[in-house]
């Protein structure tokens, strides 16, 4: 491993992180930053499950669909409304095709107030541009939800994905 693979894997660890933090913290311009134009975004199993283009994938974000979607999950099991969410970040594998291409596969964890909510793992594709590395293909893999997840509606997705 050279010292510029070393640099490239810290950029797309903090592009990994940024993602994180702008998702928990509604940081919609910070988020934008990190994705191509011509983005991909598959998340199986929770309807419509594929964005196309960055502007496609940052309308689901900014429209809150989701976090509507997330308080009528919350308030048919009889839960009040969450306060906070924290993704994070466990183990990652990277895997250079190139100077400017990589692959790489993270396990996410979600906490919010009923504890741990749900798990899964992120299956990225990234890309050095002029400025800086970015994702141009993610795959949400949702694989476990909590009992008492602020995201009920997820356990269809992660029995999908399952029976893959």
């Amino acid at each position: 491993m050279d010292i510029e693979e070393v640099c490239a894997r810290q950029a797309i660890l903090d592009l990994l992180s940024e993602y994180t933090l702008s998702n928990d913290r509604g940081e919609w311009d910070r988020m934008e930053r990190i994705w191509v134009d011509d983005a991909v975004m598959i998340v199986p199993g929770v309807g419509v499950g594929r964005y196309e283009g960055r502007e496609t994938i940052m309308s689901r974000y900014r429209s809150l669909a989701a976090r509507a979607r997330q308080e009528e999950s919350a308030r048919s099991e009889g839960k009040s409304s969450m306060t906070f969410s924290r993704h994070h970040l466990t183990s990652t594998r990277l895997t250079f095709l190139d100077k400017s291409h990589a692959e790489g596969i993270t396990y996410y964890l979600v906490i919010t107030d009923a504890g741990y909510d749900h798990s899964g793992t992120y299956e990225d594709k990234f890309i050095q541009t002029a400025d800086r590395w970015r994702i141009s293909e993610r795959r949400t893999l949702v694989e476990h939800v909590g009992s008492d997840s602020y995201y009920g509606f997820l356990r269809a997705a992660a029995a999908e994905n399952a029976a893959r």
